[in-house]
């Protein structure tokens, strides 16, 4: 068996000027070394001297992650520095020599210009999909309609949230009372009692499914009139029939309850009641029946405008409040992405692409996408024409994806974008040939593990698959696993199923019992990691292992609010908030956080003793005065004047939170960040706090889930759709068979009757309502069963993703509710032979996605709660003289001063005069003068890269005649002593990265505050 990497000798050849315009795609099992040939092509293009049109500039290599992002520029740049420093191995070396066609002398010279070119540019090395597109909005920002120095806000919930709070109070009580009238009579809704929050999620939901579309909803009453007055004289053609037949006697098997229940939905003309009691005619009249089948058939043929109609009271609310966005992302001087990105597709389909590139600056003639199995629709629309026009040129476009991994529908991830470009290329691109490649190899999976995934999708869930026609190569899809592999790798899969509400808990036994055993063959807790579906399962799993003293470590969303101190600390809050809460002061009184005061067995005895006084402060503060005085006087005494921010720090403080539970302090302090999130979104006092911190809610997005990336001992816990990526010595899958449709085919019905479609004849999104009575419509078919079909594809994708994670050993741990019908098609088996852990070393790939979390406490616990309105405008204004400043290298820059200012400030609230009067002082001091001079080498706002690969944005370095350097830092506002000092910290480590930088010890350090007009001259001391 081929033991060498085939993903460069097989996928990438050597490239010559007649190669080109080509596209090639490159699809990747899971574990195959997708990551690996992305990084190897961009190196090939660097470094070659037979393709055209390969400076950095004319490359664009485009993630979906930020992470992806920094890990394949960093992989690229330590390629390009082993093959500077001759650190190749012989083999990878006769590679890259046969890859970029040239000799081994000049790979060293080539290395070495490619290393500066990629320091020089290394932000737009790799970039996100996100990133890039902004990029070509901020470029086309004039043509756009847009300030050209527009903030991007891609999902702000405070300012969505603020922008539904206005409208709120815009509606009146009559057009809210009108809404609801509206919503019972043409949308045949139950109205739930908290009916703001329901209108809440609901227009949310609009807002995001919009952002995915090119076009808008739209609210036409005109519909609805026009469909009633179309409807009425067939429901009351119905109801005639009905009671003129009524003394007959029923046929058939239809009951009279269904026929009163049909007559009561025809008087009150509620079309959607009568399809959902349709029947045969129930009388015996030939005529009748025909008449009768006439009138459905009618109303049949309204079935679209029926099903689009259903939602309008929503989408009537929806456009109303899409207003008030856009007026609050205005006022704000922000842009939401989401629009934006319609109005660069419809300049992309009025032919602007050529214009879209002079105003980048450069030309791309090369892509390079990753992940292409989670593009997006939207994402799609802008891409597809630049890489059109850049093929047209002579360029490339270079795919890696899987399809079996797309399991990002929830972000508007579409897999069918990448199947139909491998299936109709020359449909698509006709100008350019295309190469299809496939990485078949696993380096990640012992064999055992390789086999036994494929054979669950080849054997196991052969049937359901072939039953979606496959579209995403399960049946045929290759994965084999090196020579050292071979022989290796245990799997052991266990089915439990329960009764009533025992749900996950039927596991918890052999999930314990299984990584006890795991930890006595040797294994360390950081080599097991857990995946589960949902947040919700990963915080039962934890809270058992926490019971049991287990480390845990979670990379996935985790909800602080599940944590025990945090609930302790917010009953604390509470009390505080409402003396008169005896039931807050009391939990708190009883928690881990009071007992290392005052033992619980006292509390206990006092609350006894006090179970019926109204009041319990009050008997608290008098029987415990020494406590209530150390730990409760003060801030009792003082919580009207304390903000929200400062007041948990004192509490964190006082009752020595930091110190007696050191494993919280993560969530505390992204709890204290959180705190300034909301004091910035008007969030401020405690009342308004303690509601958002209860009624916010929690999944997957919601503002108090955090994330961890530590590497300390302790399991990894993480959602199946967090873990992709990733790999583990041993995985242990939880999985619920009754929320997978490939696990349970039995659930393929899905409750889903809601659909977002989009109307290409009208222009328009459309909401639709869409049940098994509607289905007699074509296009509502095809909605409802595309829809289905991709939910049932995504839920065999999250399983390929779960089963793909392990290294040595996998666990699966598959749970379901007896029911008398068939459940999971996968049975319990056990393969291969357990291993005892014989590496103390974490993976390297553990080692990398989970690096080790560290918080100066004491640091975080002496900070002020700075950031106020106040100093959110200052920063504004702060932003604007960098901005400004980056434009002016020279002296004689300062003339366009006037067309700069008025370019950034028209936009939002400022004294233009007094900005371009601090900035032209900067030439009256002979210190910053001298920098601006014409013969020196400026950079300005350039990045830096010092030793640890850490980036850093310098505001401005000068090389003056003489060859010494200066890095001249701009700051506004007024400052501490502390604040001074750390700055100066700041510049110094500046000077001692470009020391490192050009090789000089001639470097010094300006700090020039632009408000006070102070200049700080930074140097290094004797012994620094």
């Amino acid at each position: 068996m081929n033991t060498q990497n085939p993903s460069s000798n097989d996928i990438l050849t050597p490239l010559k000027k007649s190669d080109f315009p080509h596209i090639q795609i490159v699809q990747a099992s899971a574990g195959s070394g997708k990551t690996y040939t992305l990084t190897q092509r961009v190196v090939q293009f660097l470094l070659s001297q037979s393709i055209l049109n390969n400076e950095i500039n004319n490359i664009m290599a485009i993630t979906f992650t930020k992470n992806a992002t920094n890990d394949i520029k960093n992989k690229v740049l330590e390629w390009v520095k082993k093959i500077y420093l001759d650190q190749l191995s012989k083999e990878e070396k006769k590679q890259i020599i046969q890859l970029i066609g040239t000799d081994n002398k000049d790979l060293t010279s080539l290395a070495s210009k490619s290393i500066e070119e990629i320091l020089n540019n290394y932000s737009d090395l790799v970039l996100t999909i996100d990133s890039f597109i902004t990029k070509i909005i901020r470029s086309s920002a004039i043509e756009l309609g847009l300030n050209p120095d527009f903030e991007v806000d891609v999902s702000s919930n405070s300012i969505i949230d603020y922008a539904f709070d206005e409208f709120l109070e815009s509606v009146s009580d009559s057009d809210l009372r009108k809404f609801l009238i509206f919503l019972n009579e043409y949308s045949n809704q139950n109205i739930d009692f908290q009916v703001v929050k329901s209108i809440k999620k609901k227009l949310n939901y609009l807002l995001d499914q919009e952002s995915s579309h090119k076009s808008f909803f739209i609210f036409d009453e005109q519909i609805i009139n026009k469909l009633k007055l179309e409807l009425e004289p067939i429901l009351d053609e119905m109801l005639n029939l009905l009671e003129q037949y009524s003394a007959q006697k029923i046929r058939g098997n239809t009951g009279p309850a269904k026929i009163s229940s049909l007559k009561n939905a025809l008087k009150e003309k509620n079309v959607l009641s009568v399809l959902a009691n349709k029947i045969k005619f129930p009388y015996k009249d030939k005529l009748a029946e025909l008449q009768w089948k006439g009138c459905f058939e009618e109303i049949n043929s309204k079935l679209y405008t029926i099903a689009r109609t259903k939602n309008f009271p929503y989408l009537k609310l929806f456009v109303e409040f899409k207003k008030h966005i856009v007026k609050t992302y205005n006022i704000l001087g922000k842009t939401f992405l989401p629009d934006v990105n319609k109005r660069i597709v419809n300049l992309l389909e009025k032919g602007y692409v050529p214009t879209i590139y002079f105003t980048l600056g450069s030309y791309i003639y090369h892509y390079l996408i990753d992940e292409f199995q989670d593009t997006s629709k939207m994402q799609w629309e802008i891409l597809k024409p630049l890489i059109e026009e850049s093929l047209s040129k002579g360029g490339s476009l270079f795919i890696v994806g899987d399809l079996k991994q797309s399991i990002y529908g929830f972000r508007k991830a579409d897999f069918e974008i990448m199947k139909n470009l491998i299936e109709h290329t020359e449909k698509i691109f006709p100008q350019s040939r295309c190469i299809s490649r496939s990485l078949n190899y696993n380096y990640r999976s012992f064999e055992h593990i390789v086999n036994y995934s494929k054979k669950v999708f080849k054997e196991y869930l052969k049937d359901i698959i072939n039953e979606t026609n496959d579209p995403t190569h399960y049946l045929d899809f290759e994965a084999i696993p090196l020579n050292e592999h071979l022989s290796k790798g245990y799997v052991k899969t266990q089915l439990f199923n329960f009764e009533n509400d025992e749900g996950i808990n039927c596991i918890k036994e052999s999930l314990l019992k299984t990584i006890d055993d795991l930890l006595k063959n040797g294994y360390k807790l950081e080599q097991i990691a857990i995946l589960a579906h949902t947040n919700e399962e990963i915080n039962t799993i934890s809270g058992w292992l926490l019971e049991k003293n287990y480390t845990v470590l979670s990379q996935s969303a985790s909800d602080i609010r599940q944590r025990k101190i945090i609930n302790e600390i917010m009953q604390l809050l509470k009390f505080f908030n409402n003396p008169l809460d005896n039931l807050s002061l009391a939990a708190f009184l009883l928690g881990d956080v009071f007992n290392f005061f005052l033992k619980r067995d006292k509390i206990i005895n006092f609350l006894l003793e006090n179970r019926s006084n109204k009041i319990l402060y009050i008997n608290f503060k008098n029987t415990f005065k020494d406590t209530w005085d150390t730990f409760f006087k003060d801030t009792f005494n003082s919580i009207d004047h304390i903000p929200v921010y400062e007041l948990l720090l004192n509490i964190i403080k006082r009752f020595k939170i930091d110190e007696n539970f050191q494993q919280e302090s993560h969530y505390l302090s992204f709890l204290l960040d959180k705190i300034l999130e909301l004091e910035q979104s008007g969030i401020n006092d405690m009342g308004s706090f303690i509601e958002y911190f209860e009624n916010n809610a929690q999944g997957e997005s919601n503002l108090f889930s955090c994330e961890f990336s530590k590497a300390q001992e302790g399991i990894q816990l993480l959602t199946i759709h967090k873990s992709k990526g990733l790999q583990f010595d041993v995985v242990i899958n939880i999985l619920n068979a009754d929320k997978n449709y490939a696990l349970n085919p039995n659930k393929k019905s899905g409750k889903q009757n809601e659909f977002v479609f989009e109307n290409e004849n009208e222009n328009s999104l459309d909401y639709l309502f869409i049940k098994k009575d509607f289905l007699a419509n074509d296009t509502l078919n095809s909605v409802y069963s595309n829809a289905l079909l991709k939910g049932n594809i995504e839920n065999f994708n999250i399983l390929y993703v779960a089963l793909t994670r392990a290294k040595m050993q996998m666990y699966n741990f598959i749970y379901y509710k007896q029911t008398d019908k068939p459940q999971c098609p996968i049975i319990e088996e056990e393969v291969g032979t357990k291993l005892s852990s014989f590496s103390k070393e974490l993976t390297a790939d553990a080692n990398r996605n989970f690096v080790r979390f560290s918080v100066s406490y004491n640091k975080l616990l002496t900070q002020s709660p700075a950031w106020t309105i106040k100093r959110i405008k200052d920063s504004k204004k702060g932003e604007i003289y960098h901005k400004l400043l980056a434009h002016l290298k020279y002296e004689e820059d300062f003339l366009k001063l006037d067309e700069l200012v008025l370019k950034y400030t028209k936009f939002i609230e400022s004294d233009a005069d007094r900005i371009k009067q601090q900035i032209l002082h900067i030439l009256n001091v002979d210190e910053l003068k001298k920098l601006f001079d014409k013969s020196n080498k400026v950079f300005t706002e350039k990045t830096f890269i010092d030793k640890n690969g850490k980036i850093f944005r310098m505001d401005r370095v000068v090389i003056d005649s003489n060859g010494y350097i200066t890095v001249l830092d701009y700051k506004t506002g007024n400052f501490t002593a502390q604040e001074i000092a750390e700055y100066k910290s700041q510049v110094l480590n500046y000077i001692n990265i470009l020391k490192d930088f050009f090789d000089s010890d001639n470097v010094f350090g300006i700090i020039y505050n632009i408000n006070t007009k102070g200049v700080i001259k930074v140097e290094q001391g004797l012994f620094d």
